[in-house]
């Protein structure tokens, strides 16, 4: 028989990697409340990051759509390639992967259309939107708030702590003596 502690094997300091204002989210930020794996549970506003990101899409179409002419005269063999790309390009989806650059004539094209660098530009502003909302990643609870809905937290700011109720570690002392 022994005493000891009874611990979350899994604990998190849940922080902002992004500024904004925090929302309502699927689980109310309180002590003790208990959530499930993938539930919602930090959502910041991303009102201003989607409309920048999709301000950026628009300028990478429009982008593409003057430099489409120039691609069908220099690289005719790759123009179905590139048309098909421009058209799969929707302001409310995902960016869609960029056709591989086979040739230095045409990296040296790309580049100095800027078409490069808009397009990881946009993948990296894409990416940072994905970081306005925080899913559960297992199942657990609250163990202590610092930041309620409402309050506007900067980067880097700590949230919430959070504890998995599914794995547990169980630690107590023992002599020295009793350790065989």
């Amino acid at each position: 028989e022994v005493f000891g502690r009874v611990n979350a094997f899994h604990k998190l300091d849940v922080v902002s990697e992004v500024s904004g204002k925090i929302m309502s989210s699927e689980v109310i930020l309180k002590e003790g409340v208990k959530f499930r794996k993938g539930q919602r549970l930090v959502q910041i506003d991303d009102k201003e990051a989607g409309f920048a990101l999709n301000s950026r899409k628009s300028n990478y179409i429009n982008r593409l759509a003057q430099v489409l002419p120039d691609i069908k005269i220099d690289f005719p063999d790759r123009y179905k390639e590139w048309k098909t790309h421009f058209e799969s390009i929707g302001i409310d989806r995902a960016l869609p992967e960029m056709p591989e650059l086979r040739t230095p004539q045409e990296n040296t094209f790309f580049a100095s259309q800027n078409i490069l660098g808009e397009y990881y530009s946009l993948k990296s502003e894409q990416e940072r939107l994905s970081k306005y909302t925080y899913h559960a990643p297992f199942d657990g609870q609250i163990v202590s708030v610092m930041m309620e809905e409402g309050m506007v937290c900067s980067m880097g700011a700590r949230i919430i702590k959070i504890l998995s109720n599914e794995n547990k570690e169980v630690t107590f002392p023992v002599l020295k003596k009793e350790l065989n």
